[in-house]
């Protein structure tokens, strides 16, 4: 296979297979908001939003999910104070707000799994066919 497909389907795997293939029960909507720089804490938001979010889109086809990107603030004092959030809402219980700034998105994934009481998708209930079957060594 050429190197354009077997990335391709890495990104796939990746997505349908990767840490945040999760259904998350009774879950209305899903917001990040952080700033567009890296700069102040934003970089582990921006991971999330670049490395999870499409995995749990996927999974989670029904849940509307946002993400707003604040712009630069003019002074370096307004870029500490800008907010870097993940908000889920529920249909049957208190939303989850998760701090997502000076974190890894890996820890952000870890807590939001465990606060909104997610369930990892089962390979049976998932139809992946020969996709599943594919073994590539860059999967991280």
């Amino acid at each position: 296979m050429s190197s354009r497909i077997t990335r391709q389907i890495a990104h796939l795997k990746k997505i349908a297979l990767g840490k945040a293939a999760v259904e998350v029960p009774k879950m209305t909507s899903l917001s990040l908001e952080f700033k567009i720089r890296n700069s102040h804490g934003h970089m582990g938001a921006r991971k999330f939003w670049k490395e999870h979010l499409p995995s749990l889109q996927f999974h989670n086809p029904e849940v509307p999910m946002t993400v707003k990107l604040i712009p630069e603030p003019a002074s370096e004092k307004e870029a500490m104070r800008a907010p870097s959030v993940l908000r889920a809402e529920f249909s049957n219980r208190a939303p989850v707000v998760i701090d997502m700034k000076n974190r890894q998105s890996e820890e952000i994934l870890a807590e939001f799994i465990e606060a909104s009481q997610s369930k990892p998708v089962k390979l049976q209930t998932f139809p992946v066919g020969e996709f599943a079957k594919i073994k590539l060594n860059k999967i991280r």
